[in-house]
């Protein structure tokens, strides 16, 4: 029992920290002392764990994989490829609800901090013809650009859940696939009455065939990443890095980026987040406070705190996968070490999709706020339209956990 009691001191440090707003490596880094003071670990033992996390070979290729997508995501923007692709979605799409939803989902394939603002001008310039809110452009610009978060393989959430609990990105993204088309389907409810199903009047020189060209061109680096990993079956790291290299040097050879820029504009402080994780991961294990954790979960109450309280809560407040999943996915291992598959896949999808209702509806969350403030909305009407389809995705794990449990 006390040693619950120490488990609940340190998820309540963590959410303490995260409300006040401290950057997401140090709660981790503070979270990781804490678990090795409380637990009684000594000095050493928690050194040589420290010390084991930066030399490990899952910490390498985890922070190799982060660093590829970010700067790969900073190539594909700056280098016009982006713009590429909002000229060939414009000359084949002529559907005004599409011409609205296609951009955001489009470039929510590529795992960018902030993406949504990429595609905020282009459905601004789809939506000239139609009368709709700022709230409605924030809340289609932001729902579309996360439908894929769910099982797209290359985004870091999956990828370090994926490290973290030791099951093949493939296997989750195949297991959670079902939650996108979800997410597609629930998000037209809310705009169903809205009036953008019908032909839009925007007018694109280039035929379809350039068309066609053109997205292919613009999403060629990506197309590239899942022949790579998802058919020839390429190291996830090997497929990521080698595809982000080829886009760097092939943009660089026709001057079409800077590299001080690029390099200069990189989010590094993620690169310290991915190591805070595995760090509060490993110190979690060494200490004994996983096996705190299973005995919390024999009741059904400490499992659905566990599955889907703390996972919410912690992306409500950080607005981040990877905050969620660093906190809440180290407290799953006592759970997917016996069971059939099935069981402990679900386990996972149940905790991962809870977070991602967490961080759809978080006010911090950095695409929101971006959308936000670009169409000048207004975060009740926002929230109005936001929370119906998050609610079909929350009561879409409610259902899993029952059939998984009972």
């Amino acid at each position: 029992m006390i040693e619950l009691f120490k488990l609940v001191g340190i998820i309540v440090i963590i959410l303490i920290l995260l409300i006040r707003k401290w950057e997401l490596w140090l709660v981790l880094l503070i979270a990781s002392a804490a678990t090795g003071i409380l637990f009684l670990m000594k000095p050493f033992p928690f050194l040589m764990v420290f010390w084991g996390t930066i030399y490990d070979k899952l910490t390498i290729k985890l922070l190799i994989i982060v660093f590829s997508v970010l700067l790969l995501g900073s190539l594909m923007k700056e280098g016009g490829i982006l713009g590429i692709l909002d000229r060939g979605i414009s000359s084949i799409v002529k559907n005004k609800f599409f011409q609205l939803s296609i951009p955001p989902a489009l470039i929510g394939l590529l795992p960018m901090p902030g993406g949504a603002l990429v595609s905020a001008p282009v459905v601004e310039s789809s939506s000239r013809d139609i009368d709709l809110t700022p709230e409605q452009l924030t809340y289609i610009n932001f729902w579309y650009r996360h439908i894929w978060e769910y099982f797209w393989p290359i985004y870091p959430g999956l990828i370090v859940a994926s490290f973290i609990i030791k099951i093949p990105v493939r296997t989750l993204s195949l297991h959670q696939w079902i939650f996108s088309p979800l997410a597609m389907f629930s998000g037209l409810l809310p705009i169903l009455s809205l009036g953008i199903h019908k032909k839009s009047n925007r007018k694109s020189k280039e035929n379809k065939i350039k068309g066609l060209s053109l997205i292919f061109l613009g999403f060629l680096p990506i197309i590239i990443i899942i022949l790579l990993y998802m058919v020839l079956k390429v190291d996830i790291t090997i497929s990521i890095f080698s595809t982000t290299i080829a886009t760097l040097i092939f943009l660089s050879l026709l001057k079409k980026v800077k590299l001080k820029k690029i390099f200069k504009g990189l989010n590094y402080k993620s690169l310290l987040v991915i190591f805070t994780v595995l760090l509060f991961k490993n110190v979690l294990n060494k200490s004994g406070g996983l096996e705190a954790v299973g005995r919390l979960g024999i009741t059904s109450i400490g499992i659905i705190i566990i599955l889907y309280v703390f996972p919410f809560i912690t992306g409500f407040l950080t607005g981040v996968n990877q905050a969620y999943v660093a906190v809440s996915f180290p407290l799953l291992l006592p759970f997917i070490h016996s069971g059939p598959q099935y069981y402990i896949l679900n386990i996972i999808e149940i905790a991962y999709i809870s977070g991602f209702a967490g961080v759809l509806l978080s006010p911090v969350h950095l695409c929101l706020v971006l959308s936000k403030e670009y169409y000048g909305a207004e975060f009740p009407g926002v929230y109005r339209y936001l929370l119906p389809p998050v609610l079909i995705i929350i009561f879409g794990t409610i259902i899993l956990g029952i059939s998984t449990f009972l």
